[in-house]
């Protein structure tokens, strides 16, 4: 399946995600705060984990729209196989 929205953290959820400011944010958390990389579905904004954390590039992935595709796992988690530039 693939999704649109953008790449976020635990700690912050949807709050700024789609922003620079927001991109900061979510480096920092998950640096220094030990925050995990979480999914946010633009149009539902529901926040899903991110099962596989390594598949997200913090330079190109962060602060815009994305497309990911991968599956669906137990635990309310995805499983990310891609993540391209969103068409928003």
């Amino acid at each position: 399946m693939t999704w649109t929205g953008y790449i976020s953290d635990s700690a912050c959820g949807a709050k700024n995600a789609s922003t620079a400011a927001g991109k900061q944010c979510t480096v920092q958390c998950v640096k220094e705060k030990g925050a995990s990389y979480v999914f946010v579905d633009a149009k539902s904004k529901k926040v899903t984990k991110i099962h596989n954390q390594d598949i997200v590039n913090t330079d190109k992935d962060l602060g815009m729209a994305v497309e990911v595709t991968g599956h669906m796992m137990e635990g309310d988690m995805v499983h990310v196989d891609k993540i391209a530039m969103g068409k928003m």
